[in-house]
C-alpha cells in the first residue's frame, strides 16, 4: 500500500498562486490525512500521468468534479 495518497482539491496555492489555501477547499486534504494516517500530496487532476496507471488519484469534497477526469476516484 502506498505511503502517500495523491489527492486533487481546488488549491489556491498551486492553481491560483496565492499565499494560502481556502479553508473549505483544504478540508478534504485534512480529512484524508486524519482518516488514512498517510501523507497527502496535491496532484493536478485534468492531466494524464503514467503514475495514474498504478497509483489512484482521489478527489474529495468541494465543487471540483468538472475539473477531473475518468482516471480519478471520488472518495466520499
Amino acid at each position: 500500500m502506498a505511503a502517500v495518497i495523491r489527492l486533487y482539491w481546488w488549491s489556491e496555492i498551486f492553481i491560483q498562486k496565492l499565499d494560502q489555501e481556502n479553508y473549505g477547499d483544504v478540508l478534504g486534504k485534512y480529512l484524508v490525512e486524519k482518516i488514512s494516517r498517510k501523507k497527502v500530496v496535491w496532484q493536478r487532476a485534468h492531466k494524464f500521468y503514467f503514475k495514474n496507471l498504478w497509483s489512484p488519484l482521489y478527489v474529495t469534497i468541494g465543487s471540483v468534479l468538472e475539473h477531473i477526469g475518468a482516471h480519478c476516484t471520488v472518495w466520499g
